[in-house]
């Protein structure tokens, strides 16, 4: 069935104008975004993982890891990195709202796995990144002038 939609997708691109060699991974790339937009849509599911993805985008575990293979990112740093950016937002956006509740709310199933990888992928704690945005914001009300 690739085969056959590979060509079908090369054909397409041909009847756009462009040449049977500028769609050499059509197909590929048309999974990788539906991979990718499916993950997103589930992100805050802990239960998120390769086999859920393969199966509800009918293929293997096997053909969504080659999907992903070229990109350089694997399929689980995509997500995590997904997640701890979608964190990392909502740190920001709502000072009064819980580490935990965050982490969880975006599919970390463990706290001490969460606080590592965001320390990781942000150099910075996230109670650390909270503390400095709010002194920025601090900082920056101090030095806008009352113009009412």
């Amino acid at each position: 069935m690739a085969p056959v939609a590979d060509t079908l997708a090369r054909l397409i691109g041909i009847a756009c104008g462009t040449s049977a060699e500028d769609q050499p991974d059509a197909v590929r790339t048309g999974r990788l975004v539906d991979a990718k937009q499916y993950i997103v849509r589930h992100l805050a599911d802990p239960t998120l993982s390769p086999a859920s993805v393969a199966a509800a985008l009918g293929m293997s575990v096997r053909a969504l890891h080659l999907l992903f293979e070229p990109t350089g990112t694997s399929f689980a740093r995509y997500v995590l990195r997904r997640r701890l950016e979608e964190c990392r937002t909502a740190l920001l956006g709502n000072p009064v709202r819980a580490v935990t509740d965050i982490a969880f709310a975006w599919g970390f199933s463990s706290l001490s796995g969460f606080y590592r990888a965001f320390q990781a992928e942000f150099g910075v704690s996230p109670g650390a990144l909270r503390s400095a945005a709010g002194a920025r914001r601090l900082r920056t009300d101090r030095a806008e002038p009352d113009t009412a």
